[in-house]
């Protein structure tokens, strides 16, 4: 058998299969994504609508995302006061407030996945698509937790509400880590 590449075939990188995940997620009506079956309708939804593609929308895993609303992550992100989805943020902050010399403004960008609002406190989480085992799970937490102490940062200054949670989710595993 010919190797997929060298028939022109091409399948979605990882990479693209976690963006299309997070396209649903940012998408999706979160009351219908509790059972495989909603979730699937939402992505048949965001197809037909044009905001994903066809084989977007076959990469993407309804059973991983029931799996997030069912989890106790889920819940809290279902019955929030509020909810911030793919929140973009461009804000100056003091280079000392990133472990820097103080002194000198440093512009700081970035997109928040999620952020909720519960009794007048924040809920920072991020979508992961890694793959993420036992063994490499503790290293990933690291790698990932100074951008969701940046997150919070951002997400205190311009909400002006304390970030009480930095989760990182990592959705295919079903893990979910507070930083």
């Amino acid at each position: 058998r010919r190797p997929d590449f060298m028939d022109g075939v091409r399948g979605l990188t990882a990479a693209q299969k976690g963006t299309a995940t997070h396209i649903v997620i940012q998408y999706a009506d979160y009351e219908k994504c509790c059972t495989v079956g909603g979730v699937q309708g939402e992505i048949d939804r965001l197809c037909s609508m044009g905001i994903i593609s066809e084989e977007q929308a076959e990469a993407v895993s309804p059973w991983v995302i029931s799996k997030f609303f069912n989890s106790s992550t889920g819940r809290l992100v279902l019955q929030s006061e509020k909810v911030w989805r793919e929140f973009k943020f461009s804000i100056l902050v003091d280079s000392g407030d990133l472990n820097f010399q103080p002194g000198e403004d440093i512009l700081l960008q970035g997109v928040v996945d999620c952020c909720v609002e519960t009794e007048g406190k924040l809920t920072v989480i991020d979508f992961k698509t890694d793959y993420v085992s036992d063994d490499n799970v503790k290293e990933k937490i690291e790698l990932y937790s100074g951008q969701l102490a940046t997150y919070a940062l951002a997400m205190e200054r311009i909400l002006e509400k304390p970030v009480e949670k930095r989760l990182i989710v990592f959705l295919n595993a079903g893990v979910t880590a507070e930083v």
